[in-house]
């Protein structure tokens, strides 16, 4: 599923139109728009859910657990 959301801060910082697609706030008509357009391109569909695919690796529980065991061996003195 590709998030579609409106342009408040918060999500321009993390959807950024790599991991979804930003639409104007308040703009219904900009939201359609924005369905449309994502429902007709295939491949900037591809693109999106790849790049969140990536993001959902990146940010795994798994991984950052080891990268944080691997911070605090560098600290034993904090534990």
């Amino acid at each position: 599923k590709i998030p579609i959301c409106s342009d408040i801060e918060a999500f321009k910082e993390e959807i950024d139109g790599r991991y979804g697609i930003l639409f104007k706030n308040k703009d219904p008509d900009d939201l359609r728009i924005n369905i449309l357009e994502i429902a007709r391109d295939k491949r900037r569909q591809k693109k999106i859910l790849m790049n969140i695919k990536n993001l959902r690796k990146k940010r795994s529980f798994d991984r950052i657990a080891k990268r944080f065991i691997q911070v605090l061996g560098g600290h034993r003195h904090l534990y």
